[in-house]
């Protein structure tokens, strides 16, 4: 298994959404709606599940981890995908369930490593609680993941695994401003160098995990992301999109792929115009939607294409994209730094 970046780092964002849904129906609304199977969140308090919103037509709107909290209470966290599509979207699907949704404001969200999770659950108070009920172990990542996830909503924070983490990496999404610097404060004196935005989404797509809803979005099937199997179920029954998402994993295949572009050059033009249209002698072959350097050589990029699979071929080393050079191209499941 390939290192965390997140090991020895940190990271800080801004969380698109954090949502609370509660009511006696909230699990069976839920279901009914979310791509994965939400059912071992009943049985087990540790599981955490990460899926996709789609629509009727199995289009990708949005994605997120959800958390069993208190008695009837569930948390909705995306990384990526805005609240205010979430909460229309689930809104309207609301005809006469006990179900009410709360947008969560978080002040500010936080990437750590093994390292640094502890150093904010020291400075949280938290491991005295779990050590005051015997659970110490001389394994780091064992200790933190007794007490992971942990919905402390009403003092102001939420910890849990990274979802698209290689190796033992954590989220702290914080809603009470005291109890984020208290963690900022700690992470600044004890992390190492802080992660950049470029290198987090490298470490994302080095986990297979495309960037909804820019990468993969509402024009988007979930198999062109590479989501499905890993974030739909197709065995716990029937959710929006079901049907569209089952016929074309079991009769067909997805007639575009993401494929991740090394390009060298100027990549300017294709920024200033995402989603960049890739066309060769007047024929569109695909989409550039995101683009990122190599950090560790200068003038080389990886981009994020959606490339019509049946002109793949035509996506040869050498031909000029733009200003920039394709160096090579792999598809976004193969892809690793």
């Amino acid at each position: 298994m390939k290192e965390s970046r997140f090991k020895n780092h940190a990271y800080s964002f801004e969380m698109a959404s954090a949502i609370r849904v509660t009511g006696e129906d909230a699990f069976d609304f839920l279901q009914s709606q979310f791509s994965n199977d939400l059912s071992n969140l009943l049985s087990d308090a540790s599981a955490t599940v990460y899926g996709l919103w789609l629509n009727a037509k199995g289009r990708v709107l949005a994605d997120s981890l959800v958390l069993k909290g208190e008695e009837d209470a569930y948390y909705l966290f995306s990384e990526s995908s805005p609240a205010s599509n979430l909460l229309k979207h689930l809104s309207s699907h609301i005809i006469a369930d006990a179900v009410e949704l709360e947008s969560l404001t978080a002040v500010g969200s936080l990437i750590v490593g093994s390292d640094g999770m502890m150093e904010i659950m020291q400075s949280l108070a938290i491991i005295d609680e779990v050590d005051s009920v015997g659970s110490v172990s001389s394994d780091m990542d064992a200790e933190i993941n007794w007490a992971i996830p942990l919905i402390a909503a009403d003092q102001g924070f939420f910890i849990y695994p990274l979802p698209d983490s290689l190796a033992g990496a954590y989220v702290c999404c914080f809603t009470d401003p005291l109890s984020y610097e208290k963690a900022i404060d700690c992470t600044k004196q004890r992390a190492g160098p802080w992660l950049s935005e470029n290198a987090r989404h490298l470490h994302r797509i080095d986990s297979g995990f495309p960037l909804i809803p820019k990468e993969i979005g509402p024009n988007d099937l979930a198999a062109e992301g590479g989501l499905v199997p890993s974030a739909v179920s197709l065995n716990k029954g029937c959710f929006l999109g079901q049907e569209v998402v089952a016929r074309l994993y079991h009769l067909g295949k997805a007639q575009r792929q993401l494929y991740v572009l090394s390009l060298e050059g100027s990549v300017e033009d294709l920024l200033e115009h995402l989603p960049y249209k890739i066309v060769c002698s007047g024929r569109a072959l695909g989409e550039i939607r995101s683009i990122y350097a190599d950090e560790s050589m200068a003038n080389r990029f990886y981009a994020v294409a959606l490339i019509k699979e049946r002109n793949r071929d035509q996506l040869t080393t050498g031909i000029e994209i733009g200003r920039a050079c394709l160096k090579s191209i792999c598809s976004f499941e193969a892809f690793s730094v």
